[in-house]
């Protein structure tokens, strides 16, 4: 009779089996959000034509508004702990630029808009060998996307917390498995590389194409091993998967540990739509999945049309004269005709106009769907006054604020995880270098081994913050910095006199210089020795006794792109648009 424990494998194997199955239609509907975003001209898989790419337009959108560069400040509210909270925030942050945390965080959106975002986060096996690539360094702890190709979790649970596994798939090199060290004795049970069967839709084949590359096409022959964490046991098994179908999960288990990380475990998941008593989320992509294919498919057929329209010179019989005449003439050249009423064009095909009346209001309609893409994507006015361009922007914004805090719980929970890896790290130490008070003055230190971190990690109280997550480019800091010398600095700049404070203005030069890419700025001032500052009265600011202001209000009609459609899609339909309205078709947008 087989023991209690392989009988619970089994259950446990049957019972990831039946998960893999019902998440085979979220997969699927994954990677067809992913031929949508790549068309077809990307690597060997030439998907799914989109000369109307309206997917890649809005998922890039997105990501340009939500994700940042994200830092952390940690802190904590008792004295004793505050250099070691100073410590513990310039390792994390020095932690985030050695794993490319931002790239993951990008991954993970991209992830999270299509399907479900998904991480694991852990400590690198103490081996010799970098086992999951060279930014896996020995003892360092890590953040890794994971796609739902590779997932496995108990759907039978109705909360995240209330799932009894969780599991990722990842590939290693055979013989790296092998000299590695992690399975011991167990190693011998491992399974040499095969062709195996990967035959199901994956999002590796969308670059080389067919059901994945063949173990002997690879340079260095990989196996496919689970880890899958139990959280009532708080156990992690990993294991081999040996059979050939995909969803039918099977295999030895060649280690077994427990798990000594944060209590929520290896893996943390983000999602933008939560569906009441359902693990996986609804994507915001997929809910306009469907309109994105109908608007690619009338857009291919109007472009059908348009390739077969075509005008010709109907000639009547015995006309034949009048028709080479016309054939050979210059354009605008006067010639005899016997009978002009022996010729005549005729026009056949072309652009059906109900069906481009059609796509422009389809256009207009997905926009909508996806909370105005043109205001948030910086596309085009969408109002003709400012203060309604402004209310369509704070609009659209709610959208993205609500996506944008749920992002940030999210990157607040990695790098909670993340620091709970570095305060216990056993063998970590990461080289720092701290500011002192005395300017230009820089000392050497380092984050040390869990020996000074005495206590548990939480009961030091430290709060850990993400913050710039929005990205500023140079105009937008240009812009921040002469507000501030504008509006705060020059208005205090007696007060700060008074005090001793004076404005460097070579280094502002220098910022202004930077920010504007305009490095002639710096040769317009001259820096000798600087002069010791005079010491002024200040006399009050006051204001003249009269002013004077005029206000100029000039009209120039524009117009907006909805207005543009508009009036295009009354002529397609009817004709009937006013004379001032078929004027704005041609002035510019914006």
């Amino acid at each position: 009779m087989a023991s209690w424990k392989a009988q619970k494998e089994k259950k446990l194997y049957e019972s990831i089996s039946h998960s893999l199955r019902v998440l085979r239609p979220f997969r699927k509907v994954r990677m067809d959000l992913m031929r949508l975003y790549v068309g077809s001209h990307y690597g060997q898989e030439h998907g799914t034509a989109a000369p109307l790419n309206l997917t890649e337009l809005t998922i890039n959108i997105y990501l340009h508004r939500i994700v940042g560069e994200p830092n952390f400040i940690v802190s904590t509210p008792y004295r004793v702990l505050k250099h070691r909270a100073g410590l513990l925030e310039m390792a994390l942050n020095h932690l985030l630029r050695e794993i490319r945390f931002t790239e993951t965080i990008e991954t993970v959106c991209l992830e999270a808009l299509i399907s479900i975002g998904l991480v694991k986060i852990a400590i690198a096996e103490t081996t010799q060998l970098e086992l999951n690539g060279y930014l896996h360094d020995d003892g360092q702890p890590y953040c890794d996307a994971v796609s739902l190709d590779d997932w496995v979790h108990d759907v039978q649970a109705k909360r995240w917390d209330q799932s009894h596994y969780f599991g990722n798939a990842y590939e290693i090199p055979y013989e790296l498995a092998m000299d590695s060290g992690l399975f011991g004795p167990k190693k011998d049970k491992i399974s040499p590389p095969s062709e195996g069967v990967q035959d199901e839709d994956r999002d590796t084949t969308l670059a080389h194409g067919g059901s994945g590359i063949r173990e002997r096409d690879t340079f260095l022959p990989t196996i496919r091993l689970w880890d899958i964490w139990l959280p009532h046991e708080n156990r992690v098994l990993t294991l081999q998967q040996t059979s050939e179908k995909s969803e039918e999960f099977s295999g030895t288990v060649l280690r077994e540990i427990d798990w000594t990380g944060p209590e929520n475990g290896p893996y943390r998941h983000l999602s933008f739509n939560t569906v009441p008593n359902n693990i996986m989320p609804l994507p915001p992509i997929s809910l306009c999945k469907d309109m994105a294919e109908l608007a690619n498919e009338l857009f291919k057929k109007i472009g059908r049309q348009a390739y077969r329209q075509k005008t010709i010179l109907g000639v009547r019989k015995g006309g034949d004269t009048d028709g080479e005449r016309i054939l050979e003439a210059e354009d605008g050249q006067a010639i005899a005709l016997d009978d002009p009423k022996n010729a005549q064009e005729y026009t056949f095909g072309g652009v059906n106009r109900e069906s481009m009346a059609f796509l422009i209001w389809m256009r207009d309609l997905f926009s909508y769907m996806q909370g105005n893409l043109e205001t948030m994507g910086g596309l085009g006015v969408q109002a003709d006054t400012l203060g309604q361009e402004q209310m369509l922007s704070v609009n659209s914004n709610v959208r993205i604020s609500t996506m944008r805090k749920k992002l940030e719980r999210f990157v607040e929970d990695c790098g909670r995880d993340l620091a709970y890896h570095l305060w216990y790290s056993p063998t970590l130490r990461i080289p720092l270098v701290k500011k002192t008070p005395v300017e230009g003055v820089e000392v050497q230190t380092e984050w040390r081994p869990p020996k000074d971190n005495e206590g548990d990690f939480l009961d030091y109280n430290i709060q850990i913050e993400p913050f710039s997550m929005n990205r500023k480019s140079p105009e937008e800091r240009l812009v921040l910095l002469d507000r501030f010398v504008k509006d705060t600095l020059i208005p205090l700049l007696p007060l700060a006199q008074q005090q001793g404070i004076l404005i460097d203005i070579e280094r502002l030069t220098k910022l202004y210089s930077k920010y504007s890419r305009v490095p002639e700025l710096e040769d317009i001032l001259v820096f000798t020795n600087p002069k010791e500052p005079e010491t002024l009265p200040v006399e009050p600011s006051g204001k003249p006794a009269e002013t004077t202001r005029r206000y100029i209000r000039e009209n120039r009609p524009g117009a907006t792109r909805q207005g543009h459609d508009q009036v295009l899609m009354s002529e397609l339909l009817a004709g009937n648009s006013q004379p001032s309205e078929k004027q704005a078709l041609f002035r510019p947008v914006g």
